[in-house]
């Protein structure tokens, strides 16, 4: 209601309260246009991150091929030593100047190179792991997803639609075939896993007690890296490694690099068709994943046979957890769609598929890393 001088009878009591009242209204409106503007530009914020953030992910593609290129051309490797002019990186590489200057500018823009001088760029703390040679490199990382997995990935919408990996509509076979067959490839996949399995042998490690176990059975251990870790903090553990024959060698010889080779016995095994020994803990990392339930129940079983009454069976996997987090663990599991023909599981689904091989899943045991350890007790 509009305000009107004739209800005041002119005193200056009546008058002073006329003028504070019309400060209070003035007050009320300017922090109604406040809270009116906070709103709206709230909104418009929200509305500019969500657009700006699927703008990102959209765009994932061009990052991912561009650390992949920089890993090729072994840029974090030249700048080791400190910055350098684009024409003394692109003389090393084969590169035009002009060209290395984009890339390490865009990827200057990630916070991987920070260009100091004109044209001249320097590692970040970032940047770091993309060296070849230190702790924790993700440089074969970058090299495998730009490479190996990259091509496979542009199919996975037929792999949703016709139920097939990637490599089978790309390739016409398996990944692991491929990888086994494909010039070049085997070394990069090996690599590879060697990466991923040093970044997990020390969480695993360190998040599990091995120190009252007499013998542990690694199964599919590859080149025995996991094992040679537990070994090491276990001096009075001894060891068993199941692997298939092409990597018996390797595994020997990495085994005494790391002095545990003396306590370990190594053991050609195809684990689809049985497990040949047992010990007081049986182990597998990133076993299980590979495969549907049908060939997971098959070597679950083989396992559950090899162990004695109480015997207990370490799975270490990333356990898909509920809600909507970001999660590494849910890409994961899409890789296994399109890649292995693998899969991704809940607790729920670990403990339906160990009940139905016999055994009672105790606990899941979570790790510093990206992997947690699924405990089941025959």
């Amino acid at each position: 209601m509009p305000l009107d001088m004739r209800m005041f009878n002119g005193s200056k009591c009546d008058i002073y309260i006329f003028v504070k009242l019309c400060y209070l209204l003035c007050q009320f409106y300017k922090v109604g246009m406040r809270i009116m503007n906070s709103e709206n530009t709230a909104y418009m914020f929200s509305e500019h991150s969500d657009r700006e953030a699927m703008l990102q992910m959209i765009d994932g593609f061009r990052i991912t091929q561009a650390i992949y290129v920089a890993a090729k051309l072994g840029i974090a490797d030249l700048l080791k030593d400190g910055q350098k002019h684009c024409d003394e990186l692109g003389a090393k590489t084969n590169i035009k100047s002009d060209s290395m200057y984009r890339l390490l500018r865009a990827l200057s823009s990630l916070g991987i190179f920070s260009e100091t001088d004109d044209r001249c760029f320097q590692l970040t703390s970032r940047g770091v792991y993309l060296q070849s040679h230190v702790p924790h490199s993700l440089h074969t990382m970058a090299l495998t997803k730009g490479e190996l997995m990259y091509p496979i990935w542009n199919n996975l919408l037929q792999s949703i639609k016709a139920g097939e990996t990637g490599s089978e509509y790309l390739y016409g076979m398996d990944f692991y075939q491929y990888c086994q067959e494909k010039s070049g490839v085997p070394k990069l996949f090996d690599e590879w896993m060697t990466t991923e399995t040093e970044i997990e042998k020390e969480a695993i490690v360190e998040a599990y007690d091995f120190s009252s176990i007499k013998t542990i059975v690694d199964v599919g251990g590859g080149e025995g890296r996991l094992l040679a870790a537990i070994l090491q903090k276990n001096p009075n553990l001894k060891g068993i490694l199941l692997e298939m024959p092409h990597l018996m060698k390797i595994a020997s010889n990495l085994l005494e690099q790391n002095g545990v080779r003396e306590r370990c016995e190594l053991k050609d095994t195809d684990i689809l068709k049985s497990i040949p020994t047992r010990g007081d803990i049986l182990i597998m990392k990133h076993i299980v994943e590979n495969w549907q339930d049908d060939l997971a129940t098959v070597v679950l079983q083989n396992c559950y046979q090899a162990m004695n009454e109480g015997d207990i069976l370490l799975v270490c996997e990333s356990v898909i957890h509920s809600g909507n987090e970001p999660s590494i663990t849910k890409l994961r599991d899409l890789a296994g769609f399109v890649i292995t023909s693998g899969k991704e599981r809940t607790a729920h689904e670990y403990r339906q598929l160990l009940e139905k091989t016999g055994f009672r899943m105790d606990s899941i045991i979570p790790t510093r890393g990206n992997i947690d350890i699924i405990k089941a007790i025959k």
